[in-house]
């Protein structure tokens, strides 16, 4: 009996059967191996009763290889390993039939080319894999690496590998079976039994590698966290050799671009103010910044209270030391002593910063809080400075700059202002004039007032102030409006100005004159005169803008309920002349300029405004327009997606009751009714001291707050296959608590029916086939669950 330490790869069971063999059987049956050297299978030997296999050296996959064999000019018939086709198994490629009259062969050469095929169903299908095998077969290399031949001579060894064979092939479909339980490997019956497990059935005449895709959703280790979610929609890090495609699930329904997630969330704007209701002038608040001064204030002229924890005390007299060194204050010095322990520590941070870089901490404080009422110093959180000088500005740039291309530089300062300076977002003194980076590192944000001097706050305020009465009688209604207006008290909101100077760009590019917007003051008056002017119907060559959303049918009605109702801070209004007023309606002309306005208005949305309406003027023959980041009556030109300038209030009664007063809320001393926009208006019944409180969200962009926005880039169009996919992935994904916005998606990049993209409504957005199909719980099933348990 033949004995080997290691025998040969043989799947078959062919070289196990004949270690067996023994006695004068033993040289009876050979198998001899054969390597496959430049396509040529050569026995190098006469033969006695030959036949000639193909071996395959490793394991098949997803894939088949097939085999084509010629002995001089005579073509064998194709030989083909199939799909999970074990290593080392063996297949007939030539067996030659003997003749009984000469018995023995001469040296035989069999000429050997093979072919992979990658097709899953091809792959498991011989005659199918057979057709596909077309094309330049493997190099010589490549198929010797996976080839070899196998020289087996004697009857019995000819019987031997029959006996083995149904061997073989029971070994390849015990691999096809077991790789069935994954879904990226399984096909027909095996996808149907994961679908079956998950709950998402096959669809009629779905193939599998469209099932198998669908399947990915539910069969994935995906977590909903950030870096799950970008995984799954768009696989490993971009390709330098490939960038933008996706390498995502998506990628498997045939979305090629690598959508863009959007999770940086713009920070709030907020204002509070201090209003005493009833009592003598100045008393309520007097006796509110008694109480701050004791203990929520930071006093620049006096030590912090004992009763402090002592490492706590010991850090503010520090700061209180700093501080006095570094900032000189003018006279009166009582007016200009109190800030907010933030507000005192981020100015200390901003004057150790400006002494790392310029070589001075210097800074002149202007104003602090003050017992008078100001809107942008109530509480503390406010105050003034004096400008920073150019030379100064330009020094600390060069210094930063240095610092930054040099890690190892600064080694003397100290870790939190070099840390501070490392992440600074330092600006030429041409794009920031007034060295605003410098505060920002430091933790304030800036605003230059009409005086020139800088308003700093630790607060995200984006110019947000809080106009209205400091002081007011008891059962009055008082009235705020909150101007998100930069530096400025009068103007424009500033959402209005930053879409405006991106609209002006638009008309720029497109060749159109940029007209010049009326004054806030006299967008009042024009609206209040158009509202006040008799009914007079729209032009007839105006009229076809109304049945689109552009212009009111009564426009007079129109004007009068946004002069009275509507914050007129939101608003932006010009003049121009359309040349529609008197033409033919049907006419070519009035078509093509009724289209030049449509442009023209869809540029305004374009550069960020909300609502857009053509009005009618009143002191001549041409038109206004009137443009909005907010909606107007009638609804907005950009459906779906949300006005980008928002407020909420609260008010809350320091006096009493310390649960904060909503709108349209009442408490026992305090009714507060909603206003319109920026503006509040409430009624108190007894005198005291309220903290009235306004946030404004200001929309550039980013994703509103608990909001995860995905966005597709360039001018990729999905089908309706396509776009159910992506939102039955993003449902599997979508962690618990946040919102994911797909307007960006829904209004560009889908088409229904093959035609241009358009805006999926609402209802049609979410018609799409829900794969996963939940199974109720029957009455049996629950009884048995109680049983079980």
């Amino acid at each position: 009996m033949r004995r080997v330490e290691e025998r040969p790869a043989g799947a078959s069971g062919l070289t196990a059967m004949l270690d067996l063999l023994s006695g004068p059987l033993e040289p009876t049956s050979t198998t001899t191996p054969l390597p496959l050297l430049d396509g040529t299978i050569d026995t190098l030997r006469p033969t006695r009763a030959p036949a000639i296999f193909v071996r395959v050296r490793r394991g098949l996959a997803r894939e088949a290889v097939v085999v084509r064999a010629a002995v001089g000019a005579v073509d064998l018939r194709p030989t083909v390993f199939t799909a999970w086709t074990e290593g080392g198994s063996l297949l007939p490629l030539y067996v030659p039939t003997p003749d009984p009259a000469a018995p023995g062969f001469g040296r035989i050469r069999v000429t050997v080319r093979a072919w992979r095929v990658s097709d899953r169903d091809a792959a498991s299908d011989p005659a199918v894999a057979i057709a596909r095998a077309t094309g330049a077969p493997l190099s010589a290399v490549a198929a010797s690496d996976l080839l070899e031949g196998v020289l087996v001579d004697g009857d019995l060894a000819r019987l031997a590998y029959l006996l083995s064979f149904e061997g073989q092939r029971t070994m390849t479909m015990l691999r096809e079976i077991a790789v069935s339980r994954h879904v990226g490997l399984a096909r027909m019956a095996g996808l149907d039994a994961i679908g079956a497990d998950h709950g998402v059935p096959r669809l009629d005449g779905e193939d599998d590698e469209t099932y198998r895709s669908r399947l990915r959703i539910f069969t994935q280790w995906a977590l909903a966290t950030p870096s799950g979610l970008a995984a799954a929609l768009n696989g490993a890090p971009e390709s330098a050799a490939d960038p933008g495609r996706n390498a995502g699930l998506p990628s498997t329904a045939g979305i090629r671009s690598r959508f863009r997630i959007v999770d940086a969330t713009p920070e709030l704007a907020v204002a509070a103010r201090i209003v005493q209701v009833g009592g003598a002038a100045g008393e309520w608040r007097a006796r509110f910044a008694g109480l701050a001064a004791g203990g929520l204030l930071f006093d620049l002229d006096a030590d912090p209270s004992a009763r402090l924890p002592r490492a706590v005390r010991a850090r503010r007299i520090e700061l209180r030391k700093r501080l006095d060194e570094a900032v000189a204050r003018a006279e009166p010095h009582d007016d200009r002593r109190y800030l907010s322990i933030l507000a005192a520590v981020s100015l200390d941070r901003a004057v150790r910063l400006l002494s790392a870089l310029t070589g001075s901490g210097e800074l002149t404080l202007l104003s602090a809080m003050t017992v008078t009422a100001d809107p942008r110093l109530d509480l503390g959180l406010g105050f003034t400075l004096k400008p920073l000088t150019a030379a100064r500005i330009d020094r600390a740039i060069a210094r930063a700059r240095d610092l930054q291309d040099d890690p190892g530089g600064g080694a003397d300062l100290d870790p939190e202002v070099r840390a501070a300076i490392a992440a600074a977002p330092v600006r030429d003194r041409a794009s920031d004039p007034m060295g605003a980076w410098l505060f920002e590192s430091a933790g304030l944000h800036v605003a230059r007032l009409s005086g020139g001097e800088l308003h700093l706050t630790p607060l995200s305020a984006e110019g947000l102030v809080i106009e209205g009465p400091g002081e007011s009688p008891a059962a009055a209604d008082v009235r705020f409006d909150a101007k998100l207006r930069g530096a400025q008290t009068g103007g424009r909101h500033i959402l209005v100005d930053e879409a405006w100077t991106a609209a002006g760009e638009r008309f720029q590019a497109a060749g159109a004159a940029v007209p010049d917007p009326v004054s806030p003051a006299q967008l009042r008056t024009t609206l209040t005169a158009l509202g006040a002017r008799p009914p007079v119907p729209l032009d007839p060559a105006v009229a076809p803008l109304a049945g689109i959303g552009l212009a009111p049918a009564a426009p007079e009605e129109f004007a009068a309920r946004v002069a009275s109702e509507y914050d007129l801070d939101l608003l932006l209004l010009y003049r121009f002349d359309p040349g529609l007023v008197g033409l033919a309606p049907d006419s070519a002309e009035a078509r093509d300029r009724r289209d030049a306005v449509v442009d023209r208005l869809a540029d305004l949305t374009a550069a960020g405004f909300h609502s857009v309406r053509l009005l009618p003027d009143p002191q001549g023959s041409g038109m206004l327009v009137l443009a909005a980041v907010s909606s107007l009556p009638g609804g907005s030109n950009r459906p779906g997606q949300p006005a980008p300038a928002m407020y909420r209030w609260a008010v809350i009664d320091l006096t009493e009751d310390p649960e904060p007063v909503e709108l349209g809320a009442t408490a026992p001393n305090v009714t507060v009714t909603r206003g319109i926009g920026g503006q509040l208006s409430f009624r108190t019944r007894r005198p005291g001291i309220l903290l009235v409180v306004c946030v404004a969200y200001v929309r550039r962009g980013g994703a509103d707050p608990y909001e995860v926005r995905i966005e597709l880039p360039g001018d990729e169009v999905l089908d309706v296959e396509q776009y159910g996919y992506l939102m039955n992935l993003l449902e599997q994904l979508c962690p618990l608590g946040v919102e994911i916005n797909t307007f960006d998606i829904r209004r560009d990049h889908v088409s229904v029916d093959g035609a241009a993209p358009g805006l999926l409504s609402g209802r049609v957005s979410r018609s799409y086939t829900r794969y996963r199909r939940r199974r109720p719980l029957t009455r049996d099933a629950r009884d048995d669950v109680a049983d079980l348990s």
